[in-house]
């Protein structure tokens, strides 16, 4: 629903989240911040394939 509401409107959301599923469910674009700086910054997609630079920090294997 706010990915939705967003999109109608043209807004862009800030998301915080721990939980991997619920921002891939939302964010077409992520970020992974380790040690206070941004480790990565590309599409959610192939952040979760697992064979993005940062996908080990969060544990997420090859697909």
């Amino acid at each position: 629903m706010v990915a939705e509401v967003c999109q109608r409107r043209s807004l862009t959301l800030l998301m915080v989240s721990h939980s991997v599923e619920d921002a891939a469910r939302i964010a077409p674009r992520s970020l992974v911040v380790a040690d206070g700086r941004i480790a990565w910054d590309g599409a959610t997609d192939a952040l979760l394939s697992g064979n993005s630079s940062a996908s080990h920090l969060l544990g997420i294997s090859a697909r």
